[in-house]
């Protein structure tokens, strides 16, 4: 389920506002850019109400919001919503023939035998996952932003040209983790050339 951004919660702004400050300090998104963006979505199991995102926290995961824990033992099955959160990237932007998924290669680093049957480029230093949208799938996306995953996850769509320009262009949409890396938030430019 996509909801809005609770942004009038200041944990959830500080979040992202980090992210943001992250995505700077790669060279994902331009400094100027920051601004671009207009308020953003994130994603959520069905259990949980969008009318409630302002009272969790952004490092809550998802489990202890929608009540996957096993109280007997303690186990917690892991809820992602990385398939919804792919469908959504691939249903929205595969629409056009020059789009590029653009993420921080998680805990990879350059030579890293893992990269070896990965689409990826490096960019000051850093490995960074590339897919071509319209050429994906669903699928694809969804492995690209589970492998993608760290202590963070960091991501842009630009347009192809836009490669490179990548830190100096500002991106179609920006994407952080949510939910301690259960979820994503994506923030789509408000001049969004797709009339999104």
């Amino acid at each position: 389920m996509i909801c809005k951004l609770p942004l009038s919660n200041t944990k959830w702004l500080d979040h992202l506002n980090n992210r943001k400050y992250d995505a700077c300090s790669i060279g994902l998104i331009p400094e100027n850019s920051k601004s671009f963006f207009q308020s953003g979505l994130t994603f959520v199991s069905e259990n949980v109400r969008c009318s409630n995102l302002g009272h969790y926290l952004p490092d809550q995961s998802l489990a202890s919001i929608d009540n996957t824990i096993n109280s007997s033992t303690g186990w917690v099955k892991r809820t992602d919503v990385f398939k919804e959160v792919a469908s959504y990237i691939y249903k929205t932007y595969g629409i056009a023939k020059d789009l590029t998924l653009i993420l921080e290669a998680g805990y990879s680093d350059v030579g890293d035998k893992f990269l070896a049957d990965k689409d990826y480029i490096i960019y000051n230093g850093r490995p960074f996952f590339v897919q071509k949208i319209d050429n994906s799938s669903s699928e694809l996306i969804e492995k690209y932003l589970r492998i993608s995953r760290s202590r963070r996850l960091l991501g842009v769509v630009i347009n192809d040209k836009g490669i490179h320009d990548l830190g100096t262009s500002v991106p179609l949409a920006f994407f952080c983790d949510s939910f301690d890396l259960d979820s994503i938030m994506i923030l789509e430019r408000r001049d969004h050339p797709l009339g999104i």
